[in-house]
This record gives C-alpha cells, sequence and structure tokens, in this order.
C-alpha cells in the first residue's frame, strides 16, 4: 500500500458512465481511484499496480468478474479485496464468495451501504498493514 491513510480502489464495469460516476464518488471518500472497462485491462492494472480493493461488475462482454477473481486469486491468492455488483446474474452469491470475492452487492449499488462497507475494509486493511 503506497499511503497507508489513502487505499487504492479499482472500478470495473463495462459502463463507463458508472465507473465515472463512483470514481468521483470515491475520491471524496479519501480513496484513491482508477477504472477500468474490461476484465482483461484489470487484471493487467491489477498485476502491474498497487491495487486495494477492486470493485467490480460481474456480468461483462467476455470474462466476467468471478472468472477475473479465480484468475487474479492464482498470482495474487490475499490480496486485493474484491466487491462484485450485479443488477442480474446467473452467477449465485455463493458461488462468488468461493471464488474470493468480499461480498456482492445488488445493482443500483447504494451509496451509503458501499461506503459502510469500505469503511469496514478500510478498517481491516490499515490493521493488516500494522500486523
Amino acid at each position: 500500500m503506497a499511503d497507508p491513510q489513502r487505499f487504492s480502489i479499482l472500478i470495473v464495469d463495462d459502463e463507463q458512465d458508472l465507473c465515472e460516476s463512483l470514481a468521483y464518488v470515491l475520491d471524496d471518500l479519501g480513496f484513491i481511484t482508477s477504472t477500468a472497462n474490461t476484465t482483461a485491462q484489470a487484471y493487467h492494472q491489477i498485476m502491474n499496480g498497487q491495487i486495494d480493493i477492486v470493485l467490480s461488475d460481474v456480468r461483462m462482454p467476455g470474462e466476467n468478474g468471478v472468472e477475473m477473481i479465480r484468475r487474479v486469486r492464482k498470482q495474487k491468492p490475499h490480496d486485493p479485496v474484491f466487491i462484485l455488483m450485479t443488477g442480474y446474474t446467473d452467477i449465485t452469491e455463493k458461488e462468488a464468495l468461493s471464488a474470493g470475492a468480499e461480498v456482492m452487492l445488488r445493482k443500483p449499488v447504494k451509496l451509503e451501504q458501499l461506503q459502510v462497507l469500505l469503511e469496514r475494509i478500510r478498517k481491516q486493511l490499515q490493521q493488516k498493514a500494522q500486523a
């Protein structure tokens, strides 16, 4: 982690407007944000940068969010923390969690719920960094 007080979030969604909106809100909450519109772009950023949290859509063209988690976990078994979002999917929450997601949120994501979740994860990451 670059800065123990500021954590990086990668927002992955094939809807560019959603990525930009979430990035704007999360920047205001003190996170360092970046975006990707495909899982291939996200995988590249995760493998070549310092990403603490990935907030990803499940359903995207090509590889889905769960498949991305599985691919990342082969290289990085413990980091980053994954949060999945979905409006509709044939992927179950149990499947998402067993792949390595922290939680699966329903779209439209409630910002208050996301903020509480991110603050909990931020505290966990701070404790882990201090250990």
